[in-house]
């Protein structure tokens, strides 16, 4: 069976070689410029150093979200909040809300 390094270097060899390929089908065959192909890497790197800033910054923001805001809400029962900014709990907390409604211990703020 194939361990995940001997299919990673599977998937890099594919990669390489129709990279390879496509790169003397082009410049060899065809017959276009190999200066192109310096611009459009150029292009390409730029393109993938914006998408890892992007991401690290989603990422950053997201955390920061997550971990350093508190919940905020309405007063269910003593010491329980609804929360309106965390999505994530809504299903748990609406079960909670409806469980507390039909005990009638839901307060009114």
């Amino acid at each position: 069976m194939n361990t995940p390094t001997e299919m990673t270097l599977l998937i890099v060899g594919i990669v390489g070689a129709t990279s390879l390929t496509s790169y003397v089908v082009g410049s060899r065959s065809l017959g276009l410029p190999t200066t192109d192909l310096s611009a459009a890497l150029k292009k390409m790197l730029d393109c993938i150093g914006t998408i890892l800033i992007f991401t690290v910054l989603n990422l950053a923001i997201g955390a920061a979200a997550i971990l350093g805001v508190p919940p905020e809400g309405i007063v269910l029962k003593k010491g329980q909040l609804l929360s309106e900014r965390h999505p994530a709990q809504s299903l748990s907390l609406a079960q909670l809300a409806a469980d507390a409604a039909a005990k009638g211990d839901l307060l009114q703020v």
